[in-house]
């Protein structure tokens, strides 16, 4: 694994809480042909990114410059086939006894209706889920609303829609990163209504000191509301959260999660 061809072929094999060192320079990008078993996150000097099987993922040159590691999160040893090299693999191929159905050339998870159905994410396949929380303020308290990808979950979270309300003067919002699970769950639901729960939680918890550390922040003007993703998704691995948190305490916080699973 010294030299990485055009593309390499690389079985692998990972025991759960292990990890698989990828040598630094001559590729850029990894596509996961197979996987059975574990939960793959690959980690660099600032991705942070869960391998899912069939989606192909590029790297700047300021990762792939340093060696880069997959670890398995899961409870069960990973087992699978991994292609690694330069170039564009977008098409449908055999690379020895590995079969490459990558996604189409052009994909776009959001807004493209007809590559989500391609890829069952439509609608219909029961994939999509929303979830809110109408917390009310609470003196010397900050309100926060959570969406949360369980550990072991089996699933990534692609988050679309974050959209927030409060009932303030002037209120500062913020949209933070927090993995623990918040004291109440309030659930959430499947747009297709005779679909599955979802993996996912919306929780909710008021608390004196604020959650979290901040992946963004906005100022909004009394019960203006406004959504903190334009350009999502946002995606969550399994054990990763976000929230919503008042800037100030005793305010109001109502948000809205859309997000799909895969």
């Amino acid at each position: 694994m010294s030299n990485f061809s055009f593309v390499d072929n690389i079985p692998f094999s990972i025991a759960a809480g292990g990890s698989l060192s990828l040598p630094a320079g001559g590729w850029d990008y990894i596509y996961v042909a197979e996987l059975s078993g574990g939960d793959l996150l690959m980690k660099g000097n600032q991705a942070r990114v869960p391998l899912i099987v069939g989606r192909e993922v590029r790297f700047a040159e300021r990762e792939t410059k340093s060696a880069l590691n997959i670890l398995n999160r899961g409870g069960t040893t990973a087992t699978g086939v991994l292609f690694v090299g330069s170039g564009d693999i977008q098409d449908r191929s055999t690379v020895g006894s590995v079969s490459v159905n990558n996604f189409p050339a052009g994909f776009d998870v959001e807004n493209r209706a007809s590559d989500l159905e391609l890829l069952g994410l439509d609608s219909v396949a029961g994939n999509q889920f929303y979830g809110s929380v109408g917390l009310v303020g609470v003196s010397a308290q900050y309100a926060h609303a959570q969406l949360l990808n369980p550990v072991g979950s089996g699933v990534s979270v692609l988050l679309s829609r974050v959209w927030v309300n409060t009932r303030s003067a002037t209120v500062q919002i913020n949209l933070q990163r927090y993995d623990t699970a918040l004291a109440t769950l309030v659930g959430g639901i499947n747009k297709s209504l005779a679909g599955s729960s979802p993996a996912a939680e919306v929780r909710e918890d008021n608390n004196g000191s604020p959650f979290g550390s901040r992946i963004g922040q906005i100022k909004v003007g009394n019960y203006e509301g406004v959504d903190l993703l334009r350009d999502g998704p946002l995606v969550l691995a399994p054990g990763e959260g976000v929230l919503t948190q008042m800037g100030s305490v005793n305010n109001d916080n109502f948000t809205i999660f859309e997000w799909r699973e895969v």
